[in-house]
């Protein structure tokens, strides 16, 4: 009996071809879409593209760098963890312990200890990443598996502990182009609460109602998919079964929206922990369709 490829052939538009690039980059292509994972980047989507169109800034695009202050954050999409957003004034603090966090400008720390490492490729479209004791409350082991069907595109994070309990907040942090070929990108959010933020800018446990945008803002209690629509072009559904979901809109470039198990400074208020027995998983489907 003659065993199946390795890799279904391009040419099924219901199949999924992996192709290894030279550079340790991993790409899914299937029917209109394709996804390159950079495993040396965070295990960061470098590109997404449906209908040969890139949605997501790639920083090199001189109409998109302008956003780019820090390099390690504003382009593609990026995995973060083992905190989401921001910590308050860069020091976390659990069960009577404190410790300081990598510090951004704004002074806090921001999305996590791994959007730049070096991830390990467990398959073909699995890797994982350790976030060390010396950096965090307890080791944490990082999953992140992509996969892209004829219709969308499944992300999934799954976080354990292996050697003891510890909080964790994972999510991704997407950059979205509000452009492509001059249509401007429109953004619908379902019906939400947002998370007030304090004078610090950091989201607290109040939620109020959702004002006008611009937003830089944490919503909860969203049962439908934010939908991003470029006209004539391509209309992208985010679904999740994470609990808030960051809404970026104040650039005139890019757009984020940002699954996440937790809201920004969870380690600091009401942190979900994770432990050997119980670990963290949060996915996302990214759902095409012909604008």
């Amino acid at each position: 009996m003659t065993s199946a490829p390795e890799h279904p052939h391009i040419h099924d538009e219901r199949a999924t071809a992996v192709d290894d690039g030279p550079d340790g980059t991993v790409t899914l292509r299937t029917g209109r879409a394709a996804v390159t994972v950079d495993p040396t980047r965070g295990c960061r989507l470098s590109s997404f593209a449906v209908g040969g169109q890139e949605l997501l800034s790639d920083g090199y695009d001189p109409r998109v760098v302008e956003h780019m202050d820090d390099p390690a954050f504003g382009w593609g999409c990026f995995v973060m963890a083992p905190w989401a957003g921001r910590v308050r004034d860069a020091r976390a603090t659990w069960e009577g312990r404190t410790i300081s966090l990598p510090e951004h400008d704004d002074g806090h720390a921001i999305h996590g200890l791994v959007h730049s490492a070096v991830w390990e490729r467990l398959d073909a479209t699995a890797w994982q990443v350790e976030v060390p004791a010396d950096g965090w409350f307890a080791p944490l082991r990082v999953v992140h598996r992509v996969t892209l069907a004829p219709d969308h595109l499944h992300l999934r994070l799954e976080v354990s502990a292996p050697d003891g309990p510890a909080p964790a907040t994972v999510g991704w942090h997407p950059w979205f182009r509000r452009e492509i070929d001059g249509t401007a990108l429109e953004l619908a959010l379902p019906p939400a609460e947002m998370l007030a933020r304090d004078p610090d800018g950091i989201a607290t446990p109040h939620r109020v109602e959702v004002p006008t945008p611009p937003w830089d803002d944490a919503f909860v209690g969203i049962e439908a998919p934010v939908r991003l629509t470029w006209p004539g072009i391509a209309t992208l559904g985010i679904e999740t079964d994470a609990p808030v979901t960051v809404v970026f809109t104040e650039r005139a470039t890019v757009a984020c929206v940002e699954p996440q198990s937790g809201p920004p400074d969870e380690v600091n208020q009401r942190p979900r922990v994770v432990r050997p027995d119980e670990p963290l998983q949060v996915s996302t489907t990214w759902r095409w369709s012909r604008a």
